[in-house]
């Protein structure tokens, strides 16, 4: 699973760790 940018535009890169863990 991956985010587009726009998530990623808005929650910075602490989306990432939320997506993946």
């Amino acid at each position: 699973m991956w985010i587009s940018k726009e998530e990623y535009d808005e929650c910075g890169p602490a989306i990432v760790h939320r997506k993946c863990f």
